[in-house]
């Protein structure tokens, strides 16, 4: 056994061909494996019997920890949270491994994201960690208000690997942009018939039964690998069900996270248009990956000031970050 660890918890059961919710997970899992980490996956099944599913994943849990505690391992790395049973399989893991030199690496914290405040259980979970790489200063500081007092490293973008070449596009007016994502859950996309959406707006993700009308195109999906065909100049990261805020649990987490639709639109080569009071908005502005909104109704003003030669400095900026995600550079500069 390596002297450096990845633990992951994997589901057994899902289909990735079309679906990017484990796409962070495996670029994390590629970066560790080109560093030198052995990977220990920790199956889940999603399917059939719950209680025997949970007796199953148990039994792997501790297989895997009983040969962790025989090897000694000097450095470990969680992902966090675990699917489905959420931080039970981690804290169960942390208690175990008790004053061992481990590093959960956070994808999401679940009660920020669905309550709006750091939950009890999870300050208790993250406090037992050596060290925590996170997104956002935001949700650093966030943690720490909240009785977190274990060492932070902040990432602010996952890395995003992908096939193919990097593609820089050409400044051309109008401007297009593109979302992508979960269409049928960012409601938003609902109400853009109500406003003059005077460029072009193409949409990526799995088919909804809402029909778009004028500039806005449905342009079908993508493998969450397979990027370089993706249409557009710019990619907009937005949630919610407003254009003139992002609102909701989901709208309101952006406020906090690093939503990894920012790194697919930079790995493919775009500028991105994110909301101003979100966490990136200050990373994205300093390094010059975009421009900020206050609401959706902003964009076509917004881009119509923008000169070729403040296009050109977009992209150039662009091209340098994308090659860093598609290298696995954000994570490897940390560990």
């Amino acid at each position: 056994m390596s002297t450096r660890i990845l633990i992951n918890v994997v589901k057994t059961n899902q289909s990735r061909m079309f679906n990017a919710a484990d796409k962070a997970r495996k670029d994390v899992e590629t970066t560790l494996t080109r560093n030198g980490y052995e990977v220990i996956n920790i199956p889940l099944s999603l399917g059939g019997n719950k209680m025997k599913a949970i007796l199953g994943h148990l039994i792997a849990i501790k297989k895997a920890l009983n040969s962790i505690k025989k090897h000694n391992p000097q450095e470990i790395i969680i992902q966090y949270p675990g699917f489905r049973l959420g931080i039970k399989s981690i804290s169960f893991i942390l208690r175990f491994l008790k004053n061992r030199n481990i590093t959960l690496l956070v994808h999401d914290i679940d009660s920020l994201r669905f309550h709006r405040k750091v939950s009890e259980k999870e300050v208790s979970v993250l406090k037992k960690a050596t060290r925590i790489i996170l997104h956002t200063d935001r949700m650093k500081e966030h943690l720490q208000k909240n009785g977190v007092n274990t060492p932070m490293s902040v990432m602010w973008l996952f890395d995003y690997y992908a096939n193919g070449s990097y593609i820089s596009k050409p400044f051309t007016k109008p401007f297009s942009v593109i979302f992508a994502g979960n269409l049928a859950k960012s409601t938003f996309l609902e109400k853009l018939n109500e406003m003059d959406c005077s460029f072009p707006l193409y949409l990526y993700g799995l088919p909804t039964d809402y029909n778009w009308t004028g500039n806005i195109k449905y342009m079908g999906k993508f493998a969450p690998d397979d990027i370089d065909g993706i249409q557009g100049n710019w990619g907009l990261v937005w949630d919610g069900d407003s254009l003139d805020e992002c609102s909701g649990h989901m709208g309101n987490y952006l406020r906090y996270n690093s939503s990894h639709k920012t790194s697919l639109y930079i790995a493919a080569g775009k500028p991105v248009i994110v909301w101003s009071k979100s966490a990136l908005a200050p990373y994205i502005v300093d390094n010059n990956l975009g421009i900020t909104i206050d609401t959706i109704r902003d964009i076509p003003g917004k881009l119509s000031e923008i000169s070729e030669e403040q296009y050109k400095l977009f992209r150039t900026s662009v091209e340098s970050m994308g090659k860093k995600l598609r290298e696995g550079k954000m994570l490897e500069n940390i560990l």
